[in-house]
C-alpha cells in the first residue's frame, strides 16, 4: 500500500487522466534488478514497491512497476529495452558495449515515454545521489538532469 507521502502528486496524475494502482501487499523489486543496483534511493522503493500500474491517458508514458523489471512477464517493452537498442547500434565494438553497459549498470530506469520517439527517466544511483535524468533516441546514454530526487521527479510530472 502507498504511503501518504505522495498523495498530493497522485491525484494530480489522476487529475490529468493518469491511472496508478497498487497491490495491497509490496511486491518488491526483482532480485536481479536489486543485484544489479544494490542502492536505490528510499523514496524510489517507497513508492514502487507495491506499484501494480501508473501510465498516462494515452498509454504513451508509464512508470516502470515491479512487473516490469520481472523478465518472466510479457510486455511490449522490456525494462532494458533502450539499453538493448544501443547495444545492437554498437555493432559489436567492445569500448562501445562496455560504455553502454556502464552507463546503464549506473542509471535504473524508472518511466518510459513513446509519445514522441523513444525517451526515459532513469534514477542516477551510481554515485547514491538519485538524481533523476531524461535521455531520449538515438543516443540514450546523453542525458540531462532533470530533477534532484525521485520525489522531485514525481512533483514535476504531476
Amino acid at each position: 500500500m502507498l504511503s501518504l507521502r505522495f498523495n498530493t502528486e497522485i491525484n494530480r496524475l489522476k487529475e490529468l487522466g493518469w491511472t496508478c494502482e497498487w497491490h495491497d501487499k509490496p511486491s518488491g523489486l526483482p532480485e536481479n534488478i536489486r543485484n544489479r543496483y544494490p542502492w536505490l534511493p528510499e523514496d524510489y522503493l517507497e513508492f514502487v514497491e507495491s506499484l501494480d500500474e501508473c501510465f498516462n491517458k494515452s498509454e504513451t508514458r508509464w512508470i516502470l512497476s515491479p512487473s516490469d523489471f520481472d523478465i518472466r512477464e510479457h510486455h511490449a517493452f522490456t525494462h532494458d529495452e533502450w539499453e538493448r537498442l544501443s547495444l545492437e547500434a554498437c555493432e559489436g565494438k567492445a569500448k562501445l558495449v562496455a560504455s553502454v553497459r556502464r552507463f546503464w549498470d549506473e542509471h535504473i530506469p524508472i518511466c518510459f515515454d513513446v509519445s514522441d520517439g523513444y525517451s526515459f527517466f532513469a534514477l542516477r544511483v551510481i554515485d547514491r545521489s538519485g538524481t533523476v535524468v531524461a535521455g531520449r533516441e538515438p543516443e540514450f546514454e546523453e542525458v540531462e538532469t532533470v530533477a534532484a530526487s525521485f520525489t522531485t521527479f514525481l512533483r514535476e510530472l504531476s
